[in-house]
């Protein structure tokens, strides 16, 4: 429908109205909240200066030559997210701002003291 249709944006943007909808119901009733906050250059904003740092779409690593930060290009889009979002909340600027981690945890875990969901052990 959306590849026919001269309408396929205003069928998108209703979709993710809709999809907006359903996350804020489902935050409310957990007693969580949901913050929309603006998109636009999250992919080019490095999350730890906060300077721009112009990328085409299909380099898939983040490379900041301001301060040397260098993780994947949508790992530092999803902090530059979560740092306007608590910055929307707190209402103060975050320029401190660091996450507990930037990369995966570099040991690895036993099998073994994995417990699975809804077992004994729990």
């Amino acid at each position: 429908m959306i590849r026919i249709s001269y309408n396929a944006r205003y069928i998108m943007d209703s979709s993710w109205n809709r999809f907006a909808q359903f996350l804020s119901y489902k935050a409310e009733r957990a007693g969580k909240t949901v913050v929309e906050v603006n998109p636009r250059g999250t992919t080019q904003e490095c999350y730890k200066c906060g300077k721009e740092v112009k990328k085409s779409v299909a380099v898939r690593t983040h490379k900041c030559p301001y301060c040397g930060l260098e993780i994947g290009r949508d790992y530092n889009s999803s902090f530059v997210v979560l740092k306007r979002g608590l910055e929307e909340v707190l209402g103060q600027g975050l320029s401190k701002f660091m996450p507990a981690e930037t990369e995966p945890l570099p040991r690895e875990i036993s099998a073994s003291s994995v417990v699975e969901s809804g077992s004994s052990l729990q």
